[in-house]
C-alpha cells in the first residue's frame, strides 16, 4: 500500500469488545508499519480495556500508545459510544486524542496522561473514592483545548489538571472534594487561557482546602474560584515560580 504522507489519512477500528486497549495499539503499529505517517484513527463502537502496558514513564495504563513518526496521528473517540476501563485510562506520547468522554465511578484514577500531545474536547466525569490521589488531566508538554472535568473525590485529593510546560485552552473544571481539592497545578512556563477552574474542599479540618489554581505560569482571561470548610483560595503561587495574570478573576 502507499501512502500520501502529506494529506491526512483516515481509518476506523472497530471495537472488539475483548482487548481494545491493545488492540487499537495493535492496528495503529500495523498502519505505521504500512507507511502512514499522517492519520486519523476513528474509534468505532464500545471500547473496552482489560489489560495494562507499561508506558516510558514506568507506570501502568490499560491503553498505551507512543508515536514515533514524523507526522501527525490522532485518535478520535467521537463514534466511540462506550468506554471500559480502570483506573489509569490513557497514556500517550506524540499524538492527538479527540473527543474522548469517561466517567468514573471507582478508586482513585489518572485519567488522561500525555507527554507531548494534545487533548482536544475530552470529558473526565464522575466520582472517585480511595485515599489515593486523583488527577483528571496529567503531563508534560501536552496541550488541552476545550476539555471539561466534573468529578469527586470522597477519600482523597483531586486535581482537574495537573501540567508542566503545557497549554490549557478554553477549558472548564468543576471540582470537589472531602479532602484537598485543586482545579489546575499548572508549572514551569504553562499557559492557561480562556479557562474556568472551581475547586470545592468540604473537610473542616486544618490544611485542607479547595484552591482553584496552584503554581506558576501565564494566565489570561480565566477564572479561579475556591471554596473550603476552612481555606478557599483562587489561586496560590508555588515558591520559585512567576505567575502572570492579565485579565483575570481570583476568589476564594
Amino acid at each position: 500500500m502507499i501512502f500520501n504522507t502529506r494529506e491526512t489519512q483516515k481509518y476506523n477500528y472497530h471495537c472488539n469488545f475483548s482487548d481494545d486497549g491493545l488492540g487499537l495499539r495493535l492496528f495503529i503499529d500495523k498502519l505505521v508499519s504500512m507507511g502512514a505517517v499522517n492519520f486519523t484513527v476513528n474509534v468505532m463502537g464500545s471500547f473496552y480495556c482489560n489489560t495494562t502496558s507499561k508506558a516510558s514513564d514506568n507506570k501502568y495504563y490499560h491503553f498505551v500508545y507512543e508515536y514515533a513518526g514524523d507526522g501527525d496521528a490522532t485518535i478520535d473517540f467521537s463514534q466511540c459510544n462506550l468506554i471500559l476501563a480502570g483506573a489509569n485510562f490513557m497514556y500517550v506520547k506524540n499524538v492527538t486524542v479527540r473527543n474522548c468522554y469517561v466517567r468514573y465511578s471507582r478508586n482513585a484514577v489518572t485519567a488522561f496522561t500525555g507527554d507531548n500531545s494534545r487533548f482536544i474536547d475530552c470529558t473526565v466525569r464522575g466520582v472517585f473514592s480511595g485515599s489515593a490521589i486523583s488527577t483528571c488531566f496529567k503531563g508534560n508538554s501536552i496541550h488541552c483545548v476545550g476539555c471539561y472535568v466534573s468529578v469527586e473525590q470522597t477519600g482523597g485529593n483531586v486535581y482537574g489538571f495537573d501540567v508542566t510546560e503545557s497549554v490549557i485552552d478554553r477549558c472548564r473544571v468543576h471540582i470537589k472534594s472531602n479532602f484537598s481539592a485543586y482545579g489546575v497545578r499548572a508549572l514551569e512556563t504553562s499557559q492557561v487561557t480562556n479557562s474556568r477552574f472551581s475547586a470545592l474542599s468540604t473537610n473542616t479540618g486544618a490544611g485542607y482546602s479547595g484552591t482553584a489554581g496552584i503554581g506558576g505560569g501565564n494566565l489570561t482571561n480565566c477564572i479561579f474560584i475556591g471554596r473550603g470548610g476552612i481555606a478557599g483560595n483562587g489561586f496560590v503561587q508555588s515558591d520559585g515560580y512567576i505567575v502572570n495574570a492579565i485579565n483575570c478573576t481570583f476568589r476564594g
